[in-house]
């Protein structure tokens, strides 16, 4: 089971960077913050969701993002995107 925290403002910032087309993908949709977990006690995952993101033909997608390492500062980032078909 995975617990759910809250992130701060600030620690999320770099997050906004990575996301594909950058925060404000979209015409008339952006990206907006779900929330964030600790799988199995591992690094924090934070996902975002944009419910039409232009980059993949209209889907809604799902960002996971995670440092592996601990880094807050961005120096390594892995990002999952997910849809469904």
């Amino acid at each position: 089971m995975s617990d759910v925290f809250f992130e701060s403002a600030a620690y999320l910032e770099s997050y906004w960077q990575t996301l594909p087309g950058g925060p404000d993908a979209g015409e008339f949709e952006s990206w907006q913050y779900m929330g964030s977990t600790k799988p199995g006690g591992g690094p924090p995952q934070h996902c975002f969701r944009h419910r039409a993101h232009p980059g993949f033909e209209g889907r809604r997608i799902y960002a996971d993002i995670y440092a592996p390492f601990g880094a807050p500062d961005g120096v390594r980032i892995v990002v999952k995107i997910r849809y469904k078909d």
